[in-house]
């Protein structure tokens, strides 16, 4: 039997240089007998020190990474010529403005690569999107917000075909949600706060759940992992809350990505200090059910 999950990669953040792995098996994708894994190191950067908040997307066909050159301070795009990532890698510099690129969130917005980061200088969420499909052309880049330390763990996604950006504002605790009017985020951006009840989303991670934009994050006054969805599809209606799970006194999620299986429920894999890697899954496509965590 075979499982399809919706593709989509979520950032790393602790990493000295850009490496890729490609993981090869040989017959059933469950079999681990037969496999050969290859690394690339895509950019070393100034000795080294580059490549964190990774985020992967697949770009016109081929993939692509944005990430965050610590020694430089700038964000960074790269694409591979190849469709298994075998090919060479293009580098080119998304935002060098200031200190920006943390917290990196690569996604396709109407048909073009788009990043949503921090820029750790003028405590703002940006937004950059290319003029080319492939990533090629001109990076045009805007500041979504400014106020009150913004910008930290960032989660992009094409929300009715324009982009919606997650994110924590670090002098308030409070989650945050921006949209958006224009398909290519030419357009104005609309802002909403999630969440306010204590210090909650400082991890957080965006996905389209049965159509309407869902938010796996973390609430850290509580100490537990919680999921909200909007009622309507262009993030303009109501949040939906639910605990998914509560942790132990002193620990809490992090690390968290969520995504859709193949089905349609929501899944949610993330990091507990005293437990390690767990994943979360949701009984009901729009996430309203029981959710069962291993």
């Amino acid at each position: 039997m075979s499982i399809q999950f919706e593709t989509r990669f979520c950032r790393t953040r602790s990493v000295s240089l850009v490496t890729f792995f490609v993981l090869i098996f040989g017959g059933s994708a469950f079999r681990t007998n037969a496999q050969t894994i290859t690394t690339t190191t895509i950019d070393f950067g100034s000795g080294g020190d580059t490549g964190q908040y990774t985020s992967h997307a697949i770009v016109a066909g081929n993939l692509a990474i944005a990430y965050y050159n610590v020694a430089d301070k700038k964000l960074m795009f790269a694409r591979n010529s190849a469709a298994d990532g075998s090919g060479t890698w293009t580098i080119s510099v998304v935002d060098s403005s200031s200190d920006v690129g943390q917290f990196a969130s690569l996604a396709i917005i109407n048909g073009n690569p788009a990043i949503s980061y921090r820029d750790a200088s003028g405590l703002s969420v940006k937004f950059a999107r290319n003029s080319a499909p492939d990533g090629s052309g001109t990076w045009v880049v805007s500041t979504i917000d400014n106020t009150g330390n913004a910008g930290l763990g960032t989660s992009l996604v094409a929300l009715s075909g324009g982009p919606a950006i997650s994110y924590y504002v670090a002098s308030s605790g409070d989650l945050k949600f921006a949209r958006n009017s224009a398909a290519d985020g030419s357009g104005t951006w609309t802002i909403t706060t999630v969440d306010s009840a204590g210090d909650v989303g400082s991890d957080n991670s965006m996905a389209i759940v049965n159509g309407n934009p869902a938010i796996a994050y973390a609430d850290q006054t509580n100490g537990t992992l919680k999921f909200a969805r909007n009622s309507a599809s262009d993030g303009s209606g109501t949040w939906t809350f639910a605990t998914v799970e509560t942790f132990a006194a002193g620990f809490g999620a992090s690390f968290i990505c969520m995504t859709t299986s193949g089905t349609g429920q929501p899944m949610i894999s993330y990091q507990v200090g005293n437990a390690g890697l767990k994943f979360a899954r949701n009984s009901l496509v729009d996430g309203s059910g029981s959710w069962t965590t291993t």
